[in-house]
């Protein structure tokens, strides 16, 4: 199974409606969040690549970050500005 498969659309899209509706941030962190997110999604995207020449750890780790860029992807859609 590919890294970027591991979640769909729909449940990025499905988190992404969830933390509109329940999450708030307090004291400035949506503007911290939204301005690092789009470098730390590169960043996460570099290390799935490096590691999935690992031998026995990319099994592990890719799905892993995958679903970090997943979760970080909705959590952007949901409150960051679109630009």
């Amino acid at each position: 199974m590919a890294a970027e498969n591991v979640v769909t659309q729909e449940q990025i899209d499905a988190l992404a409606a969830a933390i509109k509706e329940n999450v708030q941030i307090q004291g400035g962190g949506t503007d911290k969040f939204c301005a690092a997110w789009p470098d730390a999604k590169m960043a996460l995207s570099a290390l799935q690549g490096i590691l999935a020449l690992v031998p026995g750890v990319s099994a592990f780790a890719a799905p892993a970050i995958g679903v970090v860029i997943a979760a970080g992807t909705a959590a952007s859609n949901s409150i960051c500005p679109k630009k």
